[in-house]
């Protein structure tokens, strides 16, 4: 049995997949098993899946129905064997240390959960970088854990790809089927009966971005709604271990409400007011959990929304 399991998503990813795999099979830390899921292709990228299968015994391929990327996870853990598990997207890569670094962190710390730090590379810039360096240390209490998790990780670094999980603490825990923010859950329900979590500012992963990604993608459409929802869980989950973190997790629930709002004016009458009515009850029962103290003007700006939401994003722009 393989000591860690290495769970790559794979959708029409024939032009970037073998720089994943080729940084998998770069490893300093050779005992490895890695997981290819296939899911529901329409280019030539279970071929390509196959012809490492048939290269490297330590490879095998997973061929689905498109589910998404949660659900291609999913498949992938439910054939792991490793007593840890990584997870890395067919469009990024593992620096030749990732498996060593953090392999040598979790049993140091007997940590179930370790980080690394990211390298943002950015092809339509001419791979321009980016290094994205987190605080070190190692955390022993929920409060400590999530909030190393959330606030002292980079803005958006909310993801399973830069970490070492043991297979023990994931038990049953799934993906969901959300299309965005899956990762971020993820994590939040593993983080949160995690007993220790250790981080390191070693690079050990990079990050390729493109503008056309779901994460970067401009236009609005109704599955960004699924990035909210993640969200609200993740509130529910974690809003109550420290008051930083309530504020924090509030801030960015009403700043997608926010956004949302006026970014799904171009959907239909009918359907752009239902939106807007449970984005309205979003905002207003978030607006106050955002701050530590509430001034005149915010409750001033509360009743202005209250009266008149497009009245209040209309003052709000003009006041920004």
């Amino acid at each position: 049995m393989a000591e860690v399991s290495v769970i790559v998503p794979v959708y029409n990813a024939e032009k970037t997949l073998s720089r994943s795999v080729e940084s998998v099979l770069a490893q300093t830390e050779l005992d490895w098993e890695l997981w290819l899921v296939n899911d529901g292709s329409s280019d030539g990228s279970l071929a390509l899946c196959r012809e490492y299968e048939a290269a490297d015994p330590r490879i095998h391929v997973i061929d689905k129905p498109n589910g998404g990327v949660g659900s291609a996870r999913n498949a992938g853990l439910d054939a792991a064997a490793g007593e840890y598990v990584a997870f890395l997207d067919s469009d990024d890569a593992y620096e030749p240390n990732f498996l060593k670094t953090l392999l040598t962190l979790a049993k140091r710390e007997s940590a179930p959960v370790v980080c690394g730090s990211v390298r943002e590379v950015y092809p339509e810039k001419n791979s321009e970088e980016k290094a994205d360096i987190l605080k070190a240390g190692v955390f022993r209490t929920p409060k400590d854990i999530l909030q190393s998790f959330f606030l002292d990780d980079p803005d958006w670094l909310f993801v399973c790809w830069n970490k070492l999980f043991r297979r023990e603490l994931i038990g049953d825990t799934r993906f969901s089927a959300l299309a965005i923010g899956e990762d971020a859950l993820f994590c939040t329900e593993l983080l949160a009966r995690c007993d220790v979590y250790a981080v390191t500012d070693e690079i050990v992963c990079r990050y390729y971005i493109y503008t056309g990604s779901s994460m970067h993608k401009q236009t609005f459409s109704l599955r960004r709604l699924d990035h909210l929802t993640s969200w609200l869980s993740i509130y529910d989950l974690a809003g109550a271990v420290s008051e930083p973190l309530r504020r924090y997790i509030s801030v960015r629930i009403v700043h997608m409400a926010d956004i949302y709002y006026e970014k799904c004016a171009a959907l239909e009458k009918t359907q752009r007011k239902m939106l807007r009515r449970y984005l309205t009850k979003i905002h207003r029962r978030f607006y106050f959990r955002q701050y530590e103290r509430i001034s005149l003007r915010k409750i001033v700006a509360a009743a202005v929304h209250l009266i008149s939401p497009p009245l209040f994003y209309y003052l709000a722009k003009r006041v920004d």
